[in-house]
């Protein structure tokens, strides 16, 4: 579909724009990064936001003295923690309130709290309508309750500088998305249905490889914003080598719109398969398959393969089992590179032998089994002989 009803109106305030990128602690989740094209390295992950919820010396299920005055909350803090594992933020922010208003000096609770509170933050942000205006607040309370979580202050910053630019920001849509730059910007404000064409071309070919419809099912726009490289780094905290990032919202750095048309054209399709992955599979998609079907999927593939093999010959491959996780953790640019390289040749592989479908039952089927299991359910064989199969060929 083409937009119909296009409006170029100034955004006020709210909705989602995006993380600033960190890597995920055991329950929050890395963003999703694309690396940029020939020669530059992938992204390296930034810090990780830490501090796991700590219940008190009584573990869950201990049975505290009756007398004891805090039993009462020690069992509301680990209820909390229960809560936040099931990702029930309200519930655990709640829970934990209490116990701060009951013992206002305990030093555990207020921690748990300040992580409850950047927990629900973080999923407010990423959530398309639910946005900056409620995750800002969250966030500061965090801040202010656990000063010397350094990973804090910073993407309190980067949070309030998205807020900014969204207020001066401009808005294009579609049936399908909110597009949303500097209407300053006169290339992109003239291109503008460029790159919605893009999109909605990118959009109904993910519907029809997955089955779902995400603005429909879940009654809202995409929101897709543009950003100068200097604000791209601001608001997301990621480098130069950064070619984009989805954090709820597709977020792409734009430096000469008519000129790096390719690439912001491919970087808007890899972005958006991490949509449709999340949609489908939820937060759980190994590294390899959403990285590696991202890749296959966003571009002249011909092109992407050669490079891909040119970054992988000479180097040692990496375990599949080193995969699983965000690719942007793994240390070095060179390992990254060379796993993002792997992560795109295996799927095309994968693709070659088996079929897409497989690769698109292994994402619907996170939510309930590994990758692993889907993939031996389906074919009667395990992944990790295929994976040999693959090296075999990879090695000529």
């Amino acid at each position: 579909m083409k937009s119909q009803d296009v409006v170029l109106a100034l955004l006020l305030s709210g909705g989602v724009i995006g993380l600033g990128a960190f890597a995920a602690s055991a329950l929050l989740k890395p963003v999703k990064v694309a690396p940029l094209g020939t020669g530059t390295p992938a992204p390296v992950a930034p810090a990780p936001l830490q501090a796991e919820p700590q219940p008190l010396p009584g573990v869950l299920g201990e049975v505290l003295p009756a007398d004891d005055p805090r039993a009462e909350f020690v069992e509301r803090n680990n209820r909390a923690i229960e809560a936040l594992e099931a990702e029930r933020f309200h519930e655990a922010v709640s829970e934990l309130d209490a116990c701060l208003q009951a013992y206002p000096d305990d030093e555990v609770f207020r921690a748990n709290l300040a992580e409850a509170l950047a927990r629900r933050a973080r999923w407010r942000h990423d959530e398309p309508g639910m946005g900056l205006a409620l995750a800002i607040p969250d966030l500061k309370r965090a801040v202010e309750l656990a000063p010397d979580r350094e990973e804090l202050g910073p993407l309190l910053e980067r949070w309030m500088r998205e807020a900014e630019l969204r207020a001066e920001f401009a808005q294009y849509d579609s049936q399908e998305f909110e597009l949303v730059f500097d209407g300053s910007r006169q290339s992109i404000l003239e291109g503008a249905q460029r790159v919605i064409d893009t999109l909605e071309e990118a959009y109904f070919e993910y519907f029809e490889l997955f089955g779902v419809d995400p603005v429909r099912e879940n009654e809202r726009r995409l929101r897709v914003a543009l950003y100068t490289p200097d604000e791209f780094r601001e608001v997301t905290g990621l480098g130069h080598w950064a070619g984009g990032a989805f954090d709820g919202t597709v977020k792409v750095p734009v430096e000469d719109f008519d000129r790096d048309e390719r690439r912001w054209r491919e970087t808007l399709r890899h972005e958006l398969l991490h949509a449709f992955v999340r949609e489908v599979g939820g937060r759980d998609v190994p590294g390899w398959l959403n990285e590696g079907l991202a890749q296959h999927l966003e571009g002249e593939r011909s092109r992407q393969l050669a490079l891909a093999r040119g970054q992988v010959e000479g180097s040692a491959p990496l375990p599949l089992a080193e995969l699983t996780g965000s690719l942007g953790s793994l240390g070095s640019a060179d390992r990254i590179r060379t796993a993002y390289a792997q992560s795109l040749l295996f799927i095309d592989f994968l693709d070659r032998q088996y079929g897409v479908a497989v690769l698109v039952e292994m994402v619907r089927e996170s939510r309930e089994q590994t990758a692993e299991e889907t993939f031996e359910a389906r074919l009667g064989l395990p992944l990790s002989e295929a994976h040999g199969f693959f090296l075999d060929e990879l090695r000529g």
